[in-house]
């Protein structure tokens, strides 16, 4: 796949298509790290780290047990405009 380098007000920028989002699971707004390589320049997408409930209660000082509902969270169905 060839992408021109385009102008982009004083820098230059690529634009990438959607197709090539989707393969690399990426899409509007989404955070690279580039980097140079002997064979070129390195795109790798950052994707952002997805924390559970359960695991960051682990790392709490919990005096009491947590209640049982507390701990179901992940399970629950979204009720109104919750985003992922």
């Amino acid at each position: 796949m060839e992408l021109p380098v385009l102008k982009w007000g004083n820098s230059a920028g690529l634009r990438l298509p959607s197709t090539l989002l989707k393969q690399v699971d990426a899409s509007i707004g989404s955070t690279f790290e580039v980097s140079v390589t002997e064979h070129g320049v390195l795109l790798k997408p950052k994707h952002r780290v997805r924390y559970k409930l359960a695991d960051l209660l682990k790392q709490c000082d919990h005096k009491q047990p947590l209640p049982k509902d507390l701990l179901d969270w992940e399970n629950i169905n979204p009720v109104g405009q919750e985003k992922e």
